[in-house]
C-alpha cells in the first residue's frame, strides 16, 4: 500500500502537466513542460480521474486518482526523466481502472514502468 500511496503522490505532482485537446502532445516529455502546462494537464486528469479512497479493510485505506488542489505543485521528476505525456496518461488511466483488490494489494500497472524508470 505504501508504494501505491507514493505512486499516487508522484502521479499527482506529475499530472500537473496535462490538459485538454490543445495541450502538449503525447510525445512531449513531462520534464520539458512548463508549470502552467503541467497544471493544466493535471486539472484535466483530475476531472477524468477524481481522487477516491479505497477501504482495504482492517482500518487500512489507499487513495487513487488526482486531487486538483495538488495540481500546481512541481512534478518532482529528475531532469533526466524520459517520461512522456502519453506514458503518464496511460499509467494514470490504468491505475485508476484497477480493482479495489489490486489497489489494496499495491499492484501497479505495467504501464507505470516508464514512470518508475525515472527514479531507478
Amino acid at each position: 500500500m505504501k508504494l501505491s500511496i507514493a505512486l499516487t503522490f508522484v502521479l499527482t505532482a506529475t499530472l500537473a502537466a496535462c490538459g485538454g485537446d490543445d495541450g502538449p502532445s503525447d510525445s512531449a516529455k513531462i520534464v520539458d513542460l512548463t508549470l502552467a502546462e503541467t497544471t493544466s494537464l493535471c486539472q484535466g486528469w483530475a476531472m477524468d480521474m477524481p481522487e477516491r479512497t479505497v477501504d482495504c479493510g482492517n482500518g487500512n485505506t489507499s487513495t487513487v486518482g488526482i486531487d486538483p488542489a495538488s495540481c500546481s505543485e512541481p512534478t518532482g521528476l529528475p531532469a533526466t526523466c524520459e517520461l512522456t505525456v502519453g506514458q503518464m496518461r496511460a499509467c494514470l488511466t490504468d491505475q485508476f481502472a484497477q480493482s479495489d483488490a489490486d489497489i489494496c494489494a499495491g499492484t501497479l500497472p505495467a504501464s507505470c514502468a516508464p514512470l518508475f524508470a525515472c527514479f531507478g
